[in-house]
């Protein structure tokens, strides 16, 4: 697991919610930039030099299929260390390996963009916590 990237993104979402999306890879929203979920972050830093967050969010639409080995290789994650920051209750398919249900319950009840961003930055810390096996 790398913890370094690992923060780099907590750091990114907590400092641009709005370019935090759970529900989807990546969203592409108009002129304004692209919103993505916790694979999306770790894809576009594995597969773009950009600094610029929004830029550098935007190379994953090109990427889209390969989201999940491309932010599971930035972070250093095994398969299932993956599945389990990666994934929430809508990804039903990974019933065993997702976000905590009290996380994934905070996400959905949070009413702005920063209130969510809160929440994953904390999902993130309990996951570097156990090490990956919450």
């Amino acid at each position: 697991m790398n913890i370094k990237n690992l923060l780099k993104i907590k750091a990114d979402i907590l400092a641009r919610p709005d370019l935090l999306f759970m529900s989807l890879w990546y969203l592409p929203s108009g002129g304004c930039g692209t919103a993505a979920c916790l694979a999306g972050h770790a894809a576009a830093y594995q597969r773009s030099t950009e600094t610029d967050l929004e830029r550098r969010l935007n190379c994953v639409a090109s990427v889209c299929l390969r989201v999940f080995p491309e932010g599971k290789r930035f972070l250093g994650l095994t398969t299932a260390q993956a599945e389990r920051l990666f994934f929430m209750r809508e990804h039903h398919f990974f019933i065993d390996r997702r976000w905590p249900l009290e996380f994934d319950e905070a996400y959905h009840r949070a009413r702005s963009d920063k209130g969510r961003a809160k929440v994953a930055a904390r999902r993130i810390d309990h996951f570097i916590k156990t090490k990956g096996k919450e």
